[in-house]
């Protein structure tokens, strides 16, 4: 039987030589990774369960939310979080965001199943796992059981070709998609990315584009691992040998197939209030703003970092706009301190901020009413980063450093 990349994972999780689109099949989990967030309701069905013990090889706790805690209640959840992981021997991870966490401490694998209480745990699909999001109650019988039912997903297909111009990245790829397809084309499926120019991106650009497949309603984003997978964990000390690479079927089905390229593509903003509402970056151009945003789960990596310093060499943040660049983890930024970035950025006038959610779920960097920010990071609802009658747009490093220069909405090829 021929199979996706996805059902080939979730058919070795099953114990079965085959799975099939929307089969209910039980699967080991290999990785549990529970947040602050959620670890009120994750302790609250261990005790209703009256479960004693639970996995702990198989489980981790990350703060990442509320990494400086600026509420009392954040306080609390914070403390709970190391207390349970004190009582329980359980790993606890701090100094970045999940994911970032999860490949610099060695807990990623190609080919295993990842569960966590994040909706944009697909990120983690970039190394060619199963990596999806679930609710902190089944979450917990995950780690008490090692094992959970899934439903087969179907499979939507994108092949990127082409080469990407200058200014022009993943995340406009993404952006591109979302454009044309919308934000529930991929609802309950796998998002299997996979084409000549994915297999020519590092590993950050590829964790940009399983990062967004959340947005497209997928239940995981997926690339497969190969040898750029293999070089980037063994800076993290996991060995290739420890991992498993599975491809796709040629012939295997899917339920539908996009060919995206790359060539023709152009920077794209997403306008609020949906990251959906994607326009060229031309038809925001002049668009008055008063922060910028470069961090998150998908766009707070090293290549992102880097393109952003490009730019804002030399040059300041527009007075009357702040720029706030994070960093995704403590490593991170001492890499982009060792490359000079971080100089780079505050010499320009942004502010660097340490390795968590940060603006992005509105932790930091609250808007005002009728301000206006532009983020790389992967939402624009309404009210995510204070008030509701703010206005969010989505761009990529290159364009809100372009913009944050600039003070407007400035496509960065303006800089080429």
């Amino acid at each position: 039987m021929l199979m996706t990349l996805t059902e080939k994972i979730l058919a070795h999780a099953a114990g079965k030589r085959a799975v099939r689109q929307g089969e209910i099949v039980t699967c080991k989990v290999d990785l549990i990774c529970i947040d602050e967030i959620q670890i009120p309701f994750f302790i609250n069905t261990l005790e209703r369960m009256g479960a004693q013990e639970i996995l702990k090889d198989r489980t981790v706790l990350v703060i990442d939310h509320h990494s400086a805690p600026t509420s009392l209640d954040q306080a609390k959840a914070n403390q709970m979080v190391r207390d349970f992981s004190r009582s329980k021997g359980i790993a606890l991870l701090e100094g970045g965001i999940k994911d970032q966490l999860l490949w610099e401490n060695g807990y990623i694998r190609p080919g295993t199943v990842l569960v966590g209480t994040d909706s944009h745990m697909p990120t983690c699909g970039a190394f060619g796992m199963f990596a999806a999001a679930f609710g902190p109650s089944d979450a917990a019988i995950m780690a008490v059981t090692g094992e959970y039912w899934f439903k087969v997903p179907a499979t939507t297909r994108i092949e990127v070709v082409g080469t990407l111009r200058p200014y022009v990245t993943p995340k406009d790829i993404g952006l591109y998609i979302l454009g044309k397809k919308g934000v529930t084309f991929a609802t309950y499926q796998a998002v299997e990315f996979c084409g000549p120019t994915v297999q020519q991106l590092g590993m950050d650009g590829r964790v940009t584009l399983c990062n967004m497949s959340t947005e497209m309603g997928a239940k995981n984003g997926i690339v497969a691992a190969d040898a750029v997978t293999d070089e980037f964990l063994g800076r993290w000390g996991v060995k290739a040998a420890n991992s498993t690479k599975y491809s796709a079927d040629p012939g295997a089905a899917y339920s539908e197939s996009l060919v995206v390229d790359a060539s023709d593509l152009e920077p794209l903003v997403a306008f609020p209030h949906s990251p959906g509402n994607v326009r060229p970056v031309s038809t925001a151009k002049g668009i008055r703003i008063n922060q910028g945003f470069i961090g998150s789960c998908g766009n707070g990596n090293i290549e992102d970092l880097r393109i952003a310093a490009s730019l804002l060499k030399g040059r300041s943040v527009q007075g009357g706009t702040r720029l706030i660049i994070t960093p995704a983890s403590r490593k991170l930024y001492l890499q982009a301190l060792s490359e000079g970035l971080i100089e780079t950025f505050l010499s320009a006038g942004a502010m660097v901020s340490g390795g968590s959610c940060s603006v992005c779920a509105g932790f930091e960097g609250c808007l005002a009413p009728q301000e206006t920010c532009i983020t790389a990071s992967p939402r624009n609802f309404q009210g995510r980063m204070g008030s509701p009658e703010a206005s969010i747009y989505l761009g990529s490093p290159a364009t809100v450093a372009a913009s944050c220069i600039q003070g407007t909405i400035t496509d960065p090829r303006a800089f080429a």
